[in-house]
């Protein structure tokens, strides 16, 4: 028996059809990729910035950071600053999966976003001193719908401030320059209406010369609104400090008629200097 002859023809359909199988099987799955390592694909933007915590004031055996550590002297010279540097996140310190879901997802399909306040009791953990503060008699905390998450963006950089005092002189001259008061303390403004701080003379902080003391020290004195009030939460009115964050102490004594004030700030000695809310 001879074997069946076959045309070119024949061969050509069969190929055509063993093609057309194979290039109907799916493809070999790929290796899914570690959903708990979220740094894989996404990159932190601040990383690069330096810690919250190099900006503290001064403690023994740590001096205050320098300019000139990270800025050359030519960078100094064109920097405009409103007394704040910008820092790392606040995710920069925790793990990613503190808040997110570890779950598969794309552009399509995005993961759950964190609800609530992303886990502030995760915060307390660390923050112990941050949640005794909002229970404060005068606190964020007691106010309704304040989170968090409204002060700290999770993954936005945050705002150190620079005030004077925690900068030498040569430092401190050229941002003293471009000094903003309202970029300074933007992130106040964005619920207290500078008009309602700055303006009225009839009340608050006002001396007897028709002077606002707010207006005083944020828009002349370059003062900015964290050094005298604690943002977390304090046993006095208005959220004050007992020390400025320079660390000097902060006397302060309510009285009927305005109250007194006992400081040494930016060089000048507030010894009992009182205002009156009044207006003559």
């Amino acid at each position: 028996m001879r074997a069946p002859a076959y045309t070119l023809s024949a061969v050509l359909l069969i190929l055509f059809a063993l093609t057309a199988v194979l290039g109907n099987q799916p493809a070999p799955p790929a290796q899914a990729p570690a959903w708990d390592n979220c740094l894989a694909c996404h990159t932190d933007p601040t990383a690069t910035l330096p810690p919250l915590s190099a900006f503290r004031i001064e403690t023994i055996g740590q001096p205050l950071v320098d300019c000139r550590d990270c800025h050359s002297e030519i960078d100094l010279a064109g920097i405009r600053s409103d007394l704040t540097h910008p820092v790392r996140s606040v995710g920069s310190h925790v793990e990613c999966t503190d808040c997110h879901q570890p779950v598969a997802h794309n552009a399509l399909t995005p993961p759950p976003v964190p609800g609530g306040d992303y886990h502030a009791e995760g915060c307390y953990s660390c923050h112990r001193d941050v949640e005794a503060k909002r229970m404060m008699l005068w606190s964020h905390g007691e106010s309704p719908g304040i989170k968090c998450r409204d002060c700290h963006p999770p993954h936005k950089p945050l705002k150190a401030a620079l005030p004077p005092d925690l900068l030498s002189w040569a430092q401190g001259g050229g941002y003293i320059n471009s000094y903003d008061w309202w970029q300074s303390n933007d992130l106040c403004f964005e619920c207290h209406v500078p008009a309602d701080i700055m303006l009225p003379l009839h009340e608050g902080f006002v001396t007897k010369n028709t002077v606002n003391y707010h207006d005083l020290h944020l828009g002349r004195g370059e003062v900015l609104c964290i050094e005298c009030h604690d943002p977390h939460g304090a046993n006095r009115e208005g959220m004050l400090r007992d020390q400025l964050l320079t660390g000097a102490s902060l006397g302060y004594m309510d009285r009927i008629d305005g109250a007194s004030c006992t400081v040494v700030c930016h060089g000048v000695d507030h010894d009992d200097w009182r205002y009156i809310n009044e207006v003559f």
